[in-house]
């Protein structure tokens, strides 16, 4: 998640959530645990690995409990029930809540700019509205800046499309959409992203 003046993913729960599973499985591809990974993303992983061993698997219990010796400090110790209560209540939460059934939401895509340009070139580029760009893109402040070449954008994916693919960025060299040399594209394949999140 990359933050600075006027962009600061942390505040896109689309690309925070993305983060989070990279984060996630790369703790768990170190320490072969799903419990510890959890907890290594509040506590770190390398501070988990020499305990890896010792209270992986079912001896997980044992780490999280309170004794003079234990590894673990308070939030530490807490983040993985949290992370299960959480878990919980968002797979109940309509019978916690009360909430209605609630409609999900058209699928996105999340796609990198090969090139630098601003939210009005890819709104205009994907025929979709600025409002509905800064809706799925709250981390990114100011609109007429143009958002450096590698910058992750949330697009909407058109029905029965599989990925919004952009023609060029360069308005030139104008190419049919979906066609074309791919390195001549101004964003990147879904691919991409999937790389991304390994």
């Amino acid at each position: 998640v990359d933050p600075d003046n006027e962009i600061d993913e942390r505040l896109s729960p689309i690309k925070s959530t993305a983060a989070a599973a990279k984060m996630f499985k790369r703790n768990y591809r170190l320490l072969h645990d799903w419990g510890l990974a959890i907890i290594a993303y509040n506590h770190g992983p390398k501070n988990l690995v020499p305990l890896r061993d010792q209270y992986g698997g079912k001896n997980i219990a044992k780490l999280l409990q309170k004794t003079a010796h234990t590894p673990l400090g308070y939030a530490s110790r807490s983040y993985y029930s949290e992370f299960l209560a959480l878990l919980h209540a968002e797979r109940y939460r309509d019978e916690i809540y009360g909430l209605p059934t609630h409609v999900h939401p058209d699928a996105i895509s999340i796609v990198k700019i090969k090139k630098p340009a601003s939210v009005f070139e890819i709104a205009a580029l994907y025929n979709i509205s600025i409002h509905e760009l800064k809706m799925f893109n709250p981390d990114i402040f100011n609109l007429r800046r143009k958002l450096p070449a590698g910058t992750r954008v949330v697009l909407p994916r058109k029905h029965g499309e599989s990925i919004v693919v952009a023609p060029q960025l360069d308005p030139s060299h104008p190419g049919p959409t979906g066609t074309g040399d791919p390195s001549g594209r101004g964003i990147a394949s879904e691919e991409e992203f999937i790389e991304y999140i390994k």
